[in-house]
């Protein structure tokens, strides 16, 4: 249990509390206070809470200072052609902060969902879903309609957490990109067609956009491209990228990516950012 004292203008934690009765020293397991002619406790036990969809949180009576996850959404795989197995989508970005707070503040927040993944081998192969989230991610790209290849994944929906007293933004952990769907002939390295992973730069608020659809002439098609990343600032998300040469070729080519989604936070308050999720987004608080 804690208690918290303000003492010249600064709350300062107290984890244990003991009273003076007939000369000795006991211990509070419990510790009230009257106000509006209401006993609140001042004391509590630390606790934690962890959100797979969107909500709000309130603080608990007593507890003044808290430290929350917020994970953004990955993006979805590419489909696969041929001898080519799909591609994993980019990881959704993470980020730790903790911040001062007061009994009874709420806040609020909305989760980003992982990118759907594209259907492969097959002509037309259609592309994955965006995720759902403060900001969506893109839709994958549809393949090329001569022969099969793979549709792009989708990209990640980014995850919010901002005060609702204020509607000032704390988070968004942008969400990672669709792959590229795969073509059956023409292969870049999966280095450059797997999504890319949510970007840990500051900036402020968009949707990922679609996916480019498979390019195809009359004896090839091509994989599609990645969905972007849902996040932050339009110019950097959701690259249209093409599956496959403008000219006849023969050839069936690889996708590409999306962007991923480019996050923003508060720099003060931050302790840590990663782009190390691959799947839905979430929020975890504790206290």
């Amino acid at each position: 249990m804690a208690l918290h004292l303000q003492d010249q203008g600064s709350w300062k934690k107290a984890d244990e509390v003991w009273v003076n009765d007939s000369d000795t020293w006991k211990q509070c397991n419990e510790v009230y206070i009257k106000e509006n002619n209401a006993w609140k406790p001042v004391l509590y036990e630390p606790g934690s809470v962890y959100y797979t969809s969107d909500g709000s949180f309130t603080v608990p009576q007593g507890v003044f200072s808290i430290t929350a996850t917020v994970v953004g959404g990955a993006g979805g795989a590419g489909g696969g052609d041929g001898g080519a197995g799909s591609v994993d989508g980019g990881n959704g970005m993470t980020v730790t902060f903790s911040t001062s707070v007061m009994p009874y503040d709420t806040f609020a927040f909305v989760i980003g969902e992982k990118g759907g993944d594209g259907a492969g081998y097959r002509g037309s192969a259609s592309g994955g879903s965006g995720g759902n989230g403060y900001n969506s991610g893109g839709v994958g790209g549809r393949a090329g309609a001569h022969g099969s290849s793979g549709g792009g994944g989708g990209g990640g929906g980014s995850t919010s957490f901002y005060s609702n007293a204020s509607s000032a933004m704390y988070i968004i952990a942008a969400g990672g990109s669709g792959a590229g769907g795969r073509g059956n002939r023409s292969h870049y390295s999966v280095a450059d067609i797997h999504g890319k992973n949510a970007s840990q730069t500051q900036s402020a608020a968009s949707q990922g956009y679609d996916g480019g659809n498979g390019l195809r002439c009359p004896c090839a098609d091509g994989g599609a491209g990645g969905g972007g990343g849902g996040g932050t600032e339009s110019s950097a998300i959701g690259g249209l990228y093409y599956g496959n040469t403008t000219s006849c070729q023969h050839y069936d080519s690889d996708g590409m990516p999306g962007e991923a989604g480019i996050g923003y936070y508060n720099t003060g308050i931050v302790t840590s950012t990663q782009d190390i999720n691959t799947g839905d987004g979430y929020v975890s608080i504790s206290w």
